[in-house]
């Protein structure tokens, strides 16, 4: 009879091991996956970018210097953004490593944002008071296949990532 209690107990005493390093093995993946997010969203000098990035920030950004380049890696697929202000509003640039414009943003006054846009926002969150509004733009290919005699649509942006799939 007691060795059926202390076999119990080994068997408690196991599960509780093993449940606290799972446990611990999930806290650390989701640490280490934050800080290489964090890592690969570093500010990085324009001069270490690729040329193709650096000719495109000069491009849009008229040889001024961004207030900030990082580069982002989301899926595999890398991509630079570069802040910037231009005539008193933030503005920031989303480029592919071959300096493809991927997405534009540049912020506006609430009071610039569409008669139907406002509405809507008051319907939906009356209670609600607007911080801050962006102009989003985001580049990216359409394209029709044919896959095995179905027609599928894909949409892509100018460094490969899928931006949204419709069956």
């Amino acid at each position: 009879m007691s060795n059926c209690k202390t076999c119990g107990r080994i068997v408690v005493v196991f599960v509780a091991i093993c449940g606290c390093a799972l446990l611990a093995s999930t806290v650390l993946a989701k640490e280490k996956a934050a800080s290489d997010k964090k890592d690969a969203e570093k500010s990085t000098p324009v001069e270490k970018a690729p040329q193709a990035v650096q000719a495109a920030v000069d491009k849009v950004l008229h040889g001024a210097k961004p207030t900030s380049l990082k580069k982002e890696v989301e899926d595999g697929f890398a991509a630079y953004e570069a802040e910037y202000t231009a005539n008193g509003v933030e503005c920031s640039v989303r480029l592919s490593e071959d300096g493809a414009t991927l997405e534009t943003e540049e912020g506006v006054a609430v009071s610039a944002m569409p008669a139907s846009v406002t509405a809507q926002i008051e319907k939906r969150f009356p209670k609600a008071t607007v911080k801050e509004a962006a102009r989003v733009v985001s580049t990216f290919f359409e394209i029709t296949l044919d896959v095995d005699g179905k027609e599928r649509e894909v949409k892509m942006f100018a460094n490969g990532q899928q931006v949204e799939d419709e069956d």
